[in-house]
Parts: structure tokens; C-alpha cells; sequence
């Protein structure tokens, strides 16, 4: 594998660097080279979160060009949308069915089907799930994103294997929270 760019995108307090971490301590376990970068929004709950994994023999840096990245994970549809022009036209997107309206905006309008006509038109693929009711269903809404995990694991979409990435999550968490991540990623994959 020459290289492999992920981003994740969403808010603060939805476990994006959590995300990134537990792909990145998955390919660690497979030998592979990787670089993560992030970028922190002005507020921790409710800001704007970017990670960029890249992973590959000759990856020197966590940044990734626009126009260039494999998969998007979104776990926040706005904060997709603007991260959208990372993905490249023939990587795919895995996001979930969750918009939080900034309280400061007063624009037009903002709605998930005018977000999914752009991404319909700028990438080979994406898929949506409602990963907040999924988690919410498990029993842990902190969950989403592993939910958005399992999605791209059982698409394919991740250049890692499951065992790789549960053994991430066995060296992440715990006791009844890696019980319940555990969990989430076996929905995501079956979603």
C-alpha cells in the first residue's frame, strides 16, 4: 500500500480524536507507517474538530492535500460539508445523520438533503447511517463513533483488519466500556 488518507471531522465532545487514535494504534499493531494530525475548534464541546490519518510507506506528515483523501468519516453533516474538500472524487464518505446548527448562524437554510446532493456529486460513494441512534440503542451515545468505525470496517473502506482494530479497542478500554465499544463496533459493521 502506497498511502491511504483518512479524515475525520465533527464537533468537540463526539470522540474524533478517540477515533483517530484507536485507527491509528490499529495500524501501529499491523506494522504499517501512519501520521495523525489534528485541529482543535476555538471551544472544546460544540467546536470544530479535524483529525487527518495518513498511512503508508512514505508518509513523513500528518497533512493532507485537498482533493486527496480516501475516506471521510463524518460524525457532524455541517462540519462534513466543510472537511468535504479534503475527499478526493474517488474516495467515499461514511456520516452520520446528525446536523448541530451553530447558534450564531443565520443564513439560509442548512438541512441534510442539500448536504447529501453535494456529497453525491464530489465523491465516488458515501453512505449514512443514524450512528446517534445506533449508539443510543446500545446504551452509550459516546459510542457514535465507533459505530462510524464498524460502518467503514464492514464497508471495507479501512485498509486495516477487525482484528487489528479490536485489539486497539481491548488496549484503549476496559472493563464494561470496552464491553460496550465492543458492541458499537459489531453494529456499525452489521448497519
Amino acid at each position: 500500500m502506497k498511502k491511504f488518507e483518512i479524515v475525520i471531522t465533527g464537533v468537540g465532545g463526539q470522540g474524533i480524536l478517540r477515533l483517530a487514535e484507536i485507527i491509528g494504534r490499529a495500524a501501529v499493531i499491523e506494522g504499517k507507517n501512519i501520521r495523525i494530525g489534528e485541529v482543535h475548534g476555538i471551544a472544546q464541546r460544540q467546536g470544530s474538530v479535524i483529525c487527518t490519518i495518513r498511512i503508508g510507506e512514505k508518509v513523513h506528515g500528518p497533512l493532507i492535500i485537498e482533493g486527496s483523501a480516501d475516506l471521510l468519516i463524518g460524525l457532524e453533516l455541517i462540519e462534513s460539508l466543510r472537511a468535504s474538500v479534503f475527499l478526493s472524487h474517488n474516495g467515499t464518505a461514511v456520516l452520520n445523520k446528525y446536523i448541530l446548527i451553530p447558534r450564531s448562524y443565520q443564513g439560509g437554510s442548512l438541512n441534510e438533503k442539500a448536504i447529501l446532493t453535494h456529497f453525491e456529486k464530489i465523491c465516488k460513494e458515501f453512505f449514512v447511517i443514524d450512528a446517534v441512534n445506533i449508539a443510543k440503542q446500545i446504551g452509550d451515545i459516546r459510542t457514535t463513533n465507533i459505530v462510524l468505525l464498524g460502518k467503514a470496517l464492514g464497508n471495507k473502506l479501512l485498509p486495516l483488519k477487525e482484528k487489528s482494530i479490536k485489539s486497539s479497542l481491548e488496549q484503549t478500554f476496559s472493563g464494561k466500556t470496552l464491553e460496550i465499544n465492543l458492541k458499537a463496533l459489531e453494529a456499525g459493521l452489521r448497519s
